[in-house]
């Protein structure tokens, strides 16, 4: 009999607690465009992964969680656990690899994205990653403007609104496109909402401005932009 009572307050407090945690209502996908970020930091700030070149796209650089208009608070003290994503390695080092320097295995990064985002995510570490690699691939943000017409180049600049407007015609949202300040004009990513469920690319609450200028590089991204620049540090982490 005490058992048994013992496990209802157990699942009572169970209860109690996970209804102080607000649920998240929204999460910003915010993709790296390798071309433009390497091309605007060019000074030794671009190196290749350890685990080698990742594939010429859009890369996962963050999934945030939004409670209301914020970033959400409430968080887990789960520590980052790389055995909980170890059979999804090779999507991580394609779509979501670190690419400063010095050349590093990504860890560092997936470690510091889960500390941030992931724990205050309502997600287990392996589905905080599944999904945002699944959303990264849903929205296909490439193959979107190549459709459109809007191709990597060092020579051809577009208007903003036109990138804009391409991804609104496939979407039906507002993208944030990122050229790193109100000055910038080298796309280097862009940021779109999507449900609490990680599944649909939604419009964000918030209607979100670009700090691009009105016309924007859509730089190649070629391997060669990629260093091979190591530490010490750097090979304990790849060990």
């Amino acid at each position: 009999m005490a058992t048994h009572s013992g496990l209802a307050l157990f699942v009572i407090a169970l209860a109690c607690c996970a209804s102080l945690v607000p649920a998240v209502d929204y999460f910003r996908l915010v993709l790296l465009w390798p071309g433009g970020f390497c091309a605007t930091n060019a000074q030794g700030q671009c190196c290749k992964p350890q685990t080698g070149y990742p594939r010429v796209d859009f890369l996962v650089n963050r999934l945030i969680p939004y409670t209301g208009s914020s970033p959400s608070s409430s968080c887990s003290n789960v520590p980052f656990n790389i055995n909980e994503v170890q059979s999804n390695l090779t999507d991580l080092y394609n779509y979501w690899p670190s690419i400063r320097c010095p050349s590093n295995n990504g860890r560092r990064l997936w470690e510091s994205v889960w500390q941030q985002d992931g724990r205050c995510s309502g997600l287990s570490i392996r589905e905080f990653f599944l999904r945002a690699l699944a959303i990264r691939s849903k929205a296909n943000v490439i193959d979107v403007l190549d459709w459109k017409g809007i191709l990597p180049s060092n020579y051809t600049t577009y208007a903003l609104s036109e990138v804009e407007r391409a991804i609104n015609e496939v979407f039906g949202v507002t993208a944030y496109i990122d050229c790193g300040s109100t000055t910038g004009n080298r796309v280097q990513g862009l940021h779109l909402c999507v449900d609490s469920a990680v599944s649909n690319v939604i419009a964000c609450p918030t209607r979100p401005v670009s700090n691009c200028a009105s016309r924007v590089y859509f730089d190649p991204f070629m391997p060669d932009l990629l260093q091979e620049r190591y530490s010490y540090t750097s090979f304990l982490d790849s060990e």
